[in-house]
C-alpha cells in the first residue's frame, strides 16, 4: 500500500517520504486542484502543473495534519523511515515537476518504490519548526549524517542556487568524499565517468522544466 496508517515519528531525520508515498500527492493535486477552485496567494487560478510546494503546504500538507499537529510523513507511515537520501530543493518549483526530477533518481540508481527521500516540507512539523537551534542539532543536518548521499532538484531559473537556504544543504563538506551525478527528471541518463569515486551524467526532458544533481557517498570514503 502507498500509505501507512499513520504513528508518530519521534525523531525528524527518520521521517523520509517512501517513493510511493511521493507519488500520492501529485495525485491529489490532480484530481482536487482545479475541482476545489486552488488559488495562489494572489488569488490566481492554480492548474496541477503549476501547484508548488507552497500550495501543496496550504491545501495538503497543513489540511492534513491540522488534527495531529504532526509531520505529513507521520499520516502516511507505518514506522520510522530514515533517509536514503536527503533532497535540496526550491519550495517554488511545480510539485509535478519535483516528484519526476525524484522518479528519474529512483529509475538512475535502480531504486524501487520503498526508496527514503528527506524532504523537509514532508519530513519537519510545519506546526512546530525548528527556531534558534545549532547547525549541528538540525534535523537537516542530521538527516544528511544519515543519508547515502544528497539530490539537490534544480528549477528551470536555478532558483534553487540563489535562494537563502541552510547552509548545509549545497555543501559538499558535509560529508566527504562522495560521487556525484546530475540527472534529468524523465528521458534516460547519459553517464560520462570520471575517477573511480567521481562520475556525472546528464539528461534532458520534454515533460518537466527541472532537473536533479546529487551525490553519493564513496563506499570507501568516511562520513
Amino acid at each position: 500500500a502507498a500509505l501507512g496508517g499513520g504513528c508518530a515519528i519521534e525523531l525528524t531525520e527518520h521521517r523520509a517520504i517512501k517513493l510511493v508515498q511521493l507519488r500520492a500527492i501529485p495525485a491529489h493535486i490532480e484530481r482536487r486542484c482545479e475541482a476545489e477552485g486552488w488559488a495562489t496567494w494572489k488569488g490566481e487560478p492554480l492548474a496541477p502543473q503549476t501547484v508548488a510546494l507552497y500550495d501543496a503546504d496550504k491545501y495538503i500538507i497543513r489540511p492534513f495534519t491540522v488534527a495531529r499537529q504532526c509531520a505529513f510523513v507521520e499520516m502516511v507511515a507505518a514506522g520510522p523511515q530514515p533517509p536514503d537520501w536527503f533532497v535540496s530543493h526550491w519550495w517554488g518549483e511545480p510539485v509535478r515537476d519535483f516528484v519526476v526530477c525524484i522518479e528519474q533518481h529512483a529509475r538512475d540508481h535502480g531504486l524501487g518504490d520503498d526508496a527514503r527521500y528527506w524532504v523537509c516540507a514532508y519530513a519537519n512539523n510545519q506546526w512546530k519548526l525548528e527556531l534558534d537551534v545549532e547547525l549541528e542539532q538540525t534535523s537537516f543536518h542530521k538527516a544528511l549524517a544519515l543519508a547515502e548521499g544528497t539530490v539537490s532538484v534544480v528549477d528551470s531559473g536555478g532558483v534553487t542556487y540563489s535562494r537563502h537556504a541552510p547552509p548545509i544543504e549545497p555543501s559538499p563538506a558535509a560529508a566527504p568524499p562522495r560521487s556525484s551525478d546530475a540527472h534529468g527528471p524523465s528521458a534516460p541518463a547519459r553517464a560520462a565517468c570520471g575517477a573511480a569515486t567521481r562520475s556525472s551524467c546528464r539528461s534532458g526532458s520534454r515533460r518537466a522544466r527541472s532537473s536533479t544533481t546529487c551525490t553519493r557517498r564513496s563506499r570507501t570514503g568516511t562520513s
